[in-house]
């Protein structure tokens, strides 16, 4: 696979002295910037254990080659203190085989909400698990980034 993080050495001249058009090193390293993609997109979140509501807010991310990086907030309300989990769709889908094909974190500031908690591979469905245990039930959002792989 390509890598877009290649750049020709200061010793590839940019254009090819005989054609006089780009050199070759150098039209493969701008053609590999093509291959970063970034949008946004609002998941879907399901509450599995624990949640008595979540709202997903508009989320960003970008895509290098088999790589994503989704960032954003959410807002979880858990039903009681306790082991808590919520799942979230991927901007794009990825069929995870371990738990560690994705990983991230997230964090709130809201006073009295949970701190942080875990994200992995939910390899069941496929989505963001979100893992952490409530200590209230205070409506708290939280800030998170995760990376997973794209699994084909």
């Amino acid at each position: 696979m390509p890598n877009a993080n290649r750049v020709p050495t200061t010793q590839v001249p940019l254009t090819d002295p005989t054609t006089g058009l780009i050199s070759r090193a150098w039209f493969r390293f701008f053609e590999n910037l093509n291959t970063i993609v970034s949008d946004v997109y609002t998941p879907t979140l399901v509450n599995t254990t624990n949640i008595a509501s979540s709202t997903p807010a508009i989320c960003q991310y970008f895509q290098i080659y088999n790589v994503l990086t989704v960032s954003g907030q959410v807002t979880i309300q858990a039903t009681a203190t306790g082991a808590c989990n919520l799942k979230m769709t991927l901007p794009v889908a990825s069929k995870f085989t371990f738990s560690g094909q994705a990983a991230g974190t997230f964090a709130t500031t809201t006073a009295g909400g949970t701190a942080q908690g875990a994200i992995l591979a939910d390899i069941t469905n496929d989505q963001l698990e979100f893992r952490f245990t409530a200590t209230n039930t205070t409506s708290t959002v939280y800030s998170f980034t995760a990376t997973y792989q794209l699994v084909q």
